[in-house]
């Protein structure tokens, strides 16, 4: 039964002749938040309660850095060679913050 749903989505995108693809990586964040951290006041506790746990956590210089990303890309195509494929839609934001002592010394942004 599961095979023939499939089977049946697939033929129905072919008589449709549209396929939309998308894919994520990472977790999503609220951007409009970045504007509330401080330079020498924010916490590593209140950016964890801002953004929660980041995608990756290393060393810069020495100092604690926590980098936070998130990408989606949505493509759409046609099946029928004979027509334009569309171009794909990206979204992607990457914040990374940097600690000394447990308060951010410097963080960087980057939203397309």
């Amino acid at each position: 039964m599961k095979n023939f749903c499939l089977i049946a989505v697939f033929i129905l995108l072919l008589a449709v002749g549209c396929v939309s693809v998308e894919t994520v990586t990472g977790r999503d964040f609220d951007s409009s938040k970045v504007s509330q951290i401080q330079i020498g006041k924010t916490t590593q506790n209140e950016i964890l309660t801002m953004f929660g746990e980041p995608e990756s956590r290393g060393l810069i210089s020495g100092d604690i850095a926590w980098r936070y990303e998130y990408q989606m890309t949505r493509s759409a195509g046609s099946l029928k060679p004979e027509e334009q494929q569309i171009k794909p839609f990206v979204a992607e934001k990457t914040l990374t913050i940097t600690f000394k002592d447990g308060i951010v010394r410097h963080y960087t942004f980057f939203e397309k």
